[in-house]
């Protein structure tokens, strides 16, 4: 999903960027759920990953390309001739989804755009074609292409169930079946850009303002704006001056953001937002770098072109702790998992204890301090070292008082949040009886360290909130594929964990839903 304006979500926006001077000069960048792909200024691929996500990098012997567009579990860009090129690295050879399948195209393409398990791209005559993942017919543009009026496109891009392109004409066309979205399949212009994220869908007229016909908060309105990016938890529009003007789904995402205070930027991009925390964006300066902001989902992912040195470095690992007092000398700690960059090598996390080292762990994401101890306050801070004896900067310290079990945190010593204790949902199926569906999970108590209970979803809508682990849906079509999510949710909407399985009657296999 292209965008075309700058906006930095976290506080460890630049750490992984410092030093990025004199690097690859780069035309394009975008981003995937767990991966970053740019093109070069000599029109070659370069991507990095998650450390769990290796096979969505580049596959060798790649053409030069000109444009790309990164999804959720796949990769397509245009060569030089035009041709798209596809890549994915989960089941099968054309992704789950089939959505590196590339269909017969018969003109050149001039632009590619990725929803979240499709694609679509536009040839030099305007027709649009999509591919991949079709439950919701995302993947069928109308008017065999050429839009309702038969004129074409100029722009295309997809979200989770849904599609939408602005036609020659300037009037947005959005296709799809859900009937959530029914009503709003035709927006009227003129229209110059648009951007889309899971289910999040705005546009830019060609007055220089933003309009959103699918979001939960109002877009920014001081402009004239000349580019626009959304996400699930913001919405920008970059001024004629290069300056970000953004609104926010709510405070704390707002507090959230920070902008480079002299770095000038021609175009950002952002990740495919799931079912879970904002992904991270990754903006071309004006030199050709990019430099990314960060999130919970990606660990710690060095952008193209980055030394990948720094990014291994200790001093980019930052632990956010918190901590769960159960009764008295019963204490556990928690933070934020933290990716594996060294190789073979594991990151290891020091606990200290009232200023004194207690214990190094293999990296987890918890510890339980088996000792009794009878003062009233007792304070833990950890930090990321390795076998070397390196060692990373220290979290925040955490306070307990051992009398009355409160908990408090000295936030002083970093800038970053601190996260409540992670959960998990460990299993997630479905199964058929008659017409109903049940849908099964296992995971984290509710109750239990901010833990509510548990969300399901169907095709991207919330159908029940429950602290249980079954749900029964009546009535469900058997014969259409959907896909259903299962997350783990505090008070505050907080998703800890999900997981999701496409289903329909004849099996649980992703690839027999490709198509309908």
């Amino acid at each position: 999903m292209k965008v075309r304006i700058i906006y930095l979500f976290t506080l460890l926006l630049l750490i992984v960027n410092a030093n990025i001077a004199a690097a690859q000069a780069f035309t394009d960048v975008s981003i995937g759920s767990s991966h970053i792909c740019a093109i070069s200024d000599t029109g070659e691929v370069e991507c990095t990953t998650a450390s769990h996500a290796q096979r969505y990098g580049a596959p060798e012997e790649l053409p030069l390309m000109v444009d790309i567009a990164a999804g959720d579990q796949h990769t397509c860009g245009i060569d030089l001739d035009g041709q798209a090129v596809c890549w994915a690295g989960n089941q099968s050879e054309f992704g789950a989804f089939d959505q590196a399948n590339v269909p017969l195209i018969t003109q050149p393409l001039v632009s590619i755009e990725t929803g979240t398990n499709h694609t679509c791209a536009i040839d030099v005559n305007g027709r649009v074609w999509c591919w991949g993942l079709d439950t919701n017919q995302q993947s069928q543009p109308p008017g065999n292409g050429l839009g309702e009026n038969g004129a074409g496109f100029i722009k295309v891009d997809g979200g989770l169930n849904f599609s939408c392109g602005i036609q020659t004409g300037g009037d947005i066309v959005c296709w799809t079946n859900d009937s959530h979205l029914s009503s709003t399949g035709y927006i009227e212009g003129p229209f110059v850009d648009l951007d889309i994220s899971y289910r999040t869908a705005c546009g830019l007229k060609s007055d220089g303002t933003i309009d959103c016909w699918r979001s939960r908060f109002d877009p920014p309105s001081d402009g004239p704006y000349t580019d626009l990016v959304v996400s699930g938890s913001a919405i920008c529009g970059l001024n004629q001056n290069q300056t970000v003007d953004c609104t926010f789904a709510s405070e704390f995402e707002a507090d959230a953001a920070i902008f480079p205070a002299d770095a000038q930027f021609t175009s950002i991009e952002s990740g495919s937002e799931v079912f879970s925390a904002p992904l991270p964006f990754c903006g071309l300066t004006v030199s050709g770098s990019i430099v990314c902001s960060s999130s919970r989902l990606f660990d710690v992912v060095a952008p193209p072109g980055s030394d990948d040195s720094t990014a291994r470095s200790l001093n980019n690992i930052h632990f956010a702790l918190s901590a769960q007092y159960y009764a008295k000398n019963k204490f556990e700690l928690f933070w934020n998992s933290q990716p594996l960059r060294y190789d073979d090598e594991q990151i290891l996390v020091e606990i200290y204890r009232n200023g004194v080292l207690v214990d190094t762990t293999e990296n987890s994401t918890s510890w339980y301090d088996p000792s009794e101890q009878n003062q009233n306050l007792v304070t833990y801070k950890i930090r990321a070292t390795d076998r070397q004896g390196q060692v990373g900067p220290f979290s925040s310290t955490v306070s307990i008082d051992n009398s009355t079990g409160s908990v408090s945190y000295d936030d002083s010593q970093t800038d970053f949040e601190l996260v409540t204790p992670l959960h998990t949902v460990d299993s997630l199926r479905v199964s058929f009886s008659g017409n109903a569906l049940f849908v099964v999970w296992s995971g984290s108590e509710p109750g239990t360290n901010d833990l509510k209970g548990y969300e399901v979803r169907v095709n991207g809508e919330p159908v029940v909130f429950t602290d249980g682990f079954v749900h029964r849906l009546e009535s469900f079509n058997r014969s259409d594929c959907n896909i259903v999510s299962v997350a783990a949710m505090s008070d505050e909407g907080t998703i800890f964990d999900y997981r999701t399985v496409v289903t329909n009657r004849f099996s649980r296999n992703y690839s027999s839903c490709s198509n309908r």
